[in-house]
């Protein structure tokens, strides 16, 4: 005996009540903010922190580096003691051996970019005050590339600072190249951490992280928005540190002296 034929209004009624249950569950997340996001696609640097851990870190490591083209020519490491209120800055040759020794001082988080860029992100924080010890000639010739950096103290925009990170002819050759990019970096951060600063953190942060290659994250802004300000407004001390050795076949080594310094600094 065959069964009852079933009605066209009962398939639309069934199918009706599936595609409704569908929507339902793919739309809700949306409207009630409870969107889940799987627990193994998030990296750690994404992990959602609880409220009362927030600013409670004790520092925080950057590790920035820059490039012209392929060529390396900025590694930084940047320290935010907020216990210390003291923010440290050393930029180091990029050549494998004193890279290498990064290693000994992991960063938090690194960002990476090209030196354009970095002279972007150095117009948009603001134009630093520098004293330029003597004048900066530079002449290729014929359609080569010609600079002329007069000594003394100036305001330095982005493109200025990129022409002296990047100078072929220091007279104190490599070395002083990497004491003049630190002394700038951190004669820009101690000029711009102040109270005035602590109003623009979001913005300044939301204008790194969309320039560079990094595993910052708004969360961790977030988490370190309070210790960030207060560096700004309590006037954190800033401090250079320059690397000290010798180059062999282009590659730098430090002293062991100095090298004991970085690490001790950058713990």
């Amino acid at each position: 005996m065959r069964g009852k034929r079933r009605q066209p209004s009962n398939y639309f009624t069934s199918a009706f009540a599936v595609t409704f249950m569908a929507l339902t569950c793919l739309f809700i997340p949306f409207f009630t903010g409870e969107k889940k996001i799987s627990q193994a696609a998030k990296p750690d640097a994404c992990q959602p922190v609880e409220e009362s851990r927030a600013g409670t870190e004790p520092a925080f490591k950057l590790l920035i580096s820059a490039k012209n083209g392929e060529e390396l020519e900025l590694v930084c490491l940047i320290k935010f003691d907020f216990a210390a209120k003291k923010i440290s800055v050393a930029s180091f040759p990029p050549s494998a051996a004193a890279v290498k020794t990064l290693v000994a001082a992991p960063a938090d988080r690194f960002a990476r970019m090209g030196m354009a860029d970095f002279a972007g992100l150095i117009d948009y924080i603001g134009a630093v005050s520098y004293s330029v010890p003597y004048n900066m000639v530079y002449n290729e010739g014929e359609g080569g590339r010609y600079i002329n950096i007069p000594e003394g103290r100036q305001k330095l925009g982005g493109e200025r600072i990129r022409t002296i990170f990047e100078f072929p002819g220091f007279e104190g050759g490599e070395l002083q190249r990497i004491h003049m990019q630190t002394d700038i970096i951190a004669r820009g951060i101690e000029q711009r951490f102040d109270k005035d600063f602590a109003g623009q953190l979001e913005s300044v942060f939301r204008y790194f992280v969309n320039l560079a290659d990094t595993n910052l994250t708004y969360l961790d802004f977030m988490r370190l928005e309070n210790s960030f300000a207060e560096l700004c407004t309590e006037g954190a001390k800033v401090e250079a540190i320059f690397p000290e050795g010798i180059f062999d076949g282009g590659v730098f080594s430090f002293s062991e002296e100095n090298l004991a310094i970085v690490r001790d600094v950058f713990s």
